[in-house]
């Protein structure tokens, strides 16, 4: 099979290697070299008339910043493709900066989805109470449904995204090394090859990173229709997954002999070159096009606000090629800086129900008034970070103090706190009246809103228990029913905190040990005062 085949000049030699100087289309029909230059010339004023425009009716920068970045790769993989028809010395340079430009305009498309919804704490308060995404097959074998709702979750995505900004420098530089020593035989897949193993650290980089990338946009996939996100997922997705796939199936077929030519080229390396930059450049103007109706300016021009401010045409200039806020981004989500479930969690809401609030209660999280306000703990460490105890032997002594609250599976309080908020003595405050800690805060015990599950009195006597008898015996005297639902309710609540930081709740909620727990239902007397409940010995307090 010969693709394509053009007239050979019977002067000319077979190829086995080009000069330096060169590019992959030296010996390709002139006409063909043209048309390659008029479609990536297309291509790359199509591209700066669709930039002109976003920078002209620059009115969302947070959205347009991300838009314009995206846009900027179709005229870049023309560019690069056109010189290495002509010169491998400047595609060789160009490659670089191409190979790495893609692997950021991934992770700029994430932050894209991300502030689509408003940022990442609007999105996980959006998605807050929404039950897990299962994982498609196989990956579900291995990986639990994903919570999108969880902080964590969401950094370990974009950690997933990110991970081929990191990785693919590593890959250019040791692509840069491999085609200086002559061992990197672009297109040919042997074991001497170079080509062969970074083709396949890349390929594995790129699905994970496209994988984090699609799961994401499953999850928001309801929240974003008003963006249109289809059209924008298919064009990145598609520049940047195609032209690497297109590039791996001519390999393969130019491997298999079933292209045997391409012009004077009959070696491998010529072959799949020239082949693919030529593709390249006659596909980028559908790509153009396609990014053009993606990425429409009108799409952050409101009809509504008619005298609507927009940044002049050089600030919007700085403002998109300004890359201070992705370097500040890829710290922050490398360290996992701000993250926590305290840092997300809104101030009311409904209960976390699951392995989600299982995670939260063992982050310190409490519940109070029935599950209708929240109340954090301190986790050890906390104190020391507000304080700026930051070094390796602070840190090191966080942790260990961080895993052995752990294995406990409470949150202990510091020596200090509990000198500040737990008192002996229920009269030690001024004013008398008797409190209790209410994460980092005091509240009355004798209050309707107390989560006090149960009250130690002291012994009662034969002629207590005897008045209490006479009373039930009494029946209804018109006597007031005492509704303790509720605090059988707050009960229950805090016996299941506790059981999950005991390890006695698996992760649907129920109990894994049958007759762990101390709680039992307190009797619904009829009796107004203190009753006893014989099977634990510990007394309620009826209202």
């Amino acid at each position: 099979m010969s693709l394509p085949s053009f007239p050979e000049d019977s002067s000319s030699p077979v190829l086995v290697d080009f000069p330096m100087r060169g590019g992959t289309g030296d010996h390709l029909p002139v006409w063909l070299l043209a048309c390659c230059g008029a479609f990536t010339a297309v291509a790359t004023g199509v591209s700066i008339m669709s930039i002109t425009l976003q920078l002209k009716n620059y009115r969302k920068p947070p959205l347009q910043r991300a838009v314009v970045r995206i846009m900027l790769m179709v005229p870049l993989y023309a560019l690069s493709s056109l010189i290495a028809l002509f010169s491998l010395e400047a595609a060789f340079f160009i490659d670089a900066v191409r190979d790495l430009y893609e692997a950021f305009v991934i992770y700029t498309f994430f932050q894209l989805l991300i502030t689509y919804l408003g940022g990442e704490r609007s999105l996980l308060i959006i998605l807050h109470g929404r039950p897990p995404i299962p994982h498609p097959f196989p990956v579900n074998i291995f990986l639990a449904p994903m919570d999108v709702s969880d902080p964590w979750t969401l950094l370990n995505l974009k950690r997933g995204v990110l991970q081929y900004v990191q990785v693919k420098p590593l890959l250019v530089v040791a692509t840069v090394i491999l085609k200086a020593t002559g061992t990197y035989q672009e297109g040919r897949f042997a074991s001497d090859s170079g080509y062969t193993y970074i083709s396949i650290v890349y390929n594995t980089s790129i699905c994970l990173s496209l994988y984090c990338l699609a799961m994401f946009w499953v999850c928001v996939a309801k929240d974003l229709k008003p963006f249109r996100p289809v059209p924008k997922f298919l064009c990145v997705k598609g520049i940047l997954f195609f032209s690497f796939w297109q590039s791996i199936f001519i390999s393969l077929l130019v491997a298999a002999k079933a292209i045997k030519k391409v012009g004077p080229y009959t070696d491998a390396e010529h072959m799949s070159l020239a082949l693919v930059d030529s593709l390249i450049c006659f596909e980028m103007p559908i790509f153009a096009i396609a990014h053009q109706y993606a990425f429409r300016a009108s799409d952050y021009i409101d009809e509504n606000l008619a005298h609507a401010a927009r940044l002049p045409y050089i600030y919007a200039m700085r403002d998109a090629f300004g890359f201070k806020d992705v370097w500040q981004d890829i710290k922050d989500t490398a360290r996992g800086r701000g993250v926590s479930y305290q840092a997300y969690e809104p101030a009311e809401g409904a209960l976390h129900y699951g392995a989600g609030r299982q995670k939260r209660i063992r982050a310190g999280l409490r519940y109070s008034r029935g599950g209708q306000a929240k109340y954090w703990l301190p986790l050890p460490g906390d104190e020391a970070r507000h304080r700026g105890d930051v070094g390796p032997v602070a840190a090191l002594k966080r942790r260990v103090d961080e895993r052995l609250a752990a294995r406990e599976g409470y949150a202990p309080l510091l020596p200090k706190q509990a000198a500040r908020v737990v008192h002996d003595d229920p009269t030690a405050h001024a004013d008398g009246s008797s409190h209790q800690w209410n994460g980092g805060g005091v509240y009355d015990s004798d209050s309707d809103e107390s989560d006090a599950p149960s009250l130690d009195f002291d012994s009662v006597n034969d002629d207590e228990d005897a008045l209490y008898e006479r009373a039930r015996r009494i029946g209804y005297a018109g006597f007031p029913n005492v509704d303790v639902s509720r605090e059988q309710k707050k009960r229950r609540l805090w016996e299941e905190e506790e059981g999950i930081l005991k390890g006695r709740w698996s992760r649907n909620g129920a109990r894994s040990r049958e007759g762990s727990g101390s709680g039992r239902d307190m009797p619904n007397s009829g009796a107004k005062g203190k009753g006893k409940d014989r099977g634990t010995g510990v007394y309620g307090a009826c209202e």
